[in-house]
């Protein structure tokens, strides 16, 4: 199933009300392109061949092509999850809004 935009738009608003942080692992169509999820993976070989034993020959042979993209795309991606103000912004945005609507100026 395919998340538009508006989708993710409105999956981060359900979940700012809950003071949840939301990060999408988009996609990319572009040729060549290595998927997040494919490079998340890359980084729990044992778990990806467990659980995919039919997928695993041809997902090692894509990671061993590209290992260093992959690793790159990956170490990139638990960084940004993996940051102190990960979802700060938006706990911030909402306890201000927050506060905005629950004393407000008389």
């Amino acid at each position: 199933m395919d998340i538009n935009a508006r989708d993710v738009e409105r999956l981060r608003d359900i979940a700012g009300d809950k003071y949840v942080s939301v990060e999408c692992l988009d996609w990319d169509d572009s040729a060549g392109a290595i998927p997040s999820l494919a490079a998340l993976c890359a980084r729990v070989p044992d778990l990806v061949q467990a659980k995919f034993p039919a997928l695993w020959p041809a997902f090692k042979v894509c990671v061993d092509a590209r290992k260093a993209e992959f690793e790159r795309l990956g170490d990139d991606i638990v960084d940004r999850l993996s940051r102190p103000d990960c979802g700060y912004a938006l706990a911030q945005a909402k306890a201000e809004g927050w506060l905005r609507t629950t004393l407000p100026r008389r």
